[in-house]
Order: C-alpha cells, then sequence, then structure tokens
C-alpha cells in the first residue's frame, strides 16, 4: 500500500516539475521573438535611413552596438543590441549582426542564437 502511494507521490511531484518547467519556457519564448522583431525592425529602419526609435522601452532598450565577436572561427560584427529585455542578469544582450544573426551576450561572452538563448528552451 505505501509503496503504492509512494509512487503516487512521485508521479505527482514529476508532473509538476515538469509542467512548471514547460510553463516557464512557454512565457519566456514570446519574449525572445518580440525583441528579436523590434531589433530586426530597428535594423530595417536604419539601414533606411530612417530614425529608429525604442518602441516599446517598457519591453526592451534597443540601442546602437558595434562591437565583433568571433564564435566557432565565424566573425561577427554586431550593428544593434537590446538590453534589459528578459531580466536575467545586468549585462546581457541581445545582439543582431551585419549578417542578420543574433546573438546572445553575457558576462561569459557570445552565443549564437539560432533559436532561443540558454534557458528558453522547452526545459530549463
Amino acid at each position: 500500500m505505501w509503496k503504492y502511494i509512494t509512487a503516487a507521490v512521485v508521479v505527482v511531484a514529476l508532473y509538476l516539475f515538469f509542467s512548471h518547467a514547460f510553463t516557464v519556457g512557454e512565457i519566456r519564448r514570446p519574449r525572445v521573438i518580440h525583441v528579436k522583431n523590434t531589433l530586426f525592425e530597428a535594423y530595417m529602419d536604419k539601414t533606411a535611413s530612417i530614425i529608429f526609435t525604442n518602441r516599446y522601452p517598457q519591453d526592451c532598450r534597443v540601442f546602437d552596438y558595434t562591437n565583433h565577436f568571433v564564435i566557432s572561427g565565424t566573425n561577427f560584427q554586431c550593428v544593434l543590441a537590446a538590453d534589459s529585455w528578459d531580466y536575467q542578469g545586468a549585462s546581457n544582450l541581445l545582439a543582431l549582426t551585419t549578417d542578420k544573426m543574433f546573438l546572445y551576450i553575457d558576462g561569459h561572452g557570445a552565443v549564437l542564437a539560432s533559436h532561443y538563448p540558454p534557458g528558453y528552451d522547452s526545459f530549463p
């Protein structure tokens, strides 16, 4: 009898853990997509010689960012970046390069954000 109760409690605990992890990922992913779209829109404005503005200042701050990074032997020249977009750390940025690639930049360096930054997939 006790082993069935213990098994049920373990199953419920695992269910709650994984459902919470899935929910966190589902909340964070739209934020990444929104900031990527905002950066790309600002990039298009900048290339068309239009002054870009922070259309959603409550979400992130878009600014000129001209740092250069080398990731796995590939050079990336940044054009724009957004900060204060995920509040995971004081010094993390989502940057857009001249090749229209996105980089996730934190205190440890730059990572190519081909899909979602670290910690934004379904299970942290």
